[in-house]
């Protein structure tokens, strides 16, 4: 992927989501998002950041080609999870009650 375009497309088709969707969940017209992905016009700041809040977009590989597509999840987002995956293993061995 060398474009900004190309890029964009690629988030949006990894995380399932229309042109329309994408849009709306960022709050910008799917012409924009078309705009964009078509290499027409480029991103301006607010949405890459919001992109980057939304979809976890690692921001160096999409402004330097640097580490991978998206940031790996921080412990907050997955804490729960793993503490009910925990919870169910030692009461499945009867370690707790």
């Amino acid at each position: 992927m060398d474009t900004v375009g190309e890029k964009i497309k690629y988030i949006r088709n990894e995380k399932r989501l229309t042109q329309e969707a994408l849009g709306a969940l960022l709050g910008f017209s799917k012409q924009i998002v078309s705009s964009y992905e078509n290499n027409i016009s480029k991103p301006n700041y607010d949405f890459l950041v919001k992109l980057h809040n939304l979809c976890g977009v690692n921001l160096n590989w999409f402004i330097a080609n640097a580490g991978q597509p998206f940031n790996p999840p921080q412990f907050e987002e997955v804490q729960d999870e793993l503490t009910q995956k925990v919870e169910g293993l030692l009461r499945k061995h009867k370690l707790i009650p």
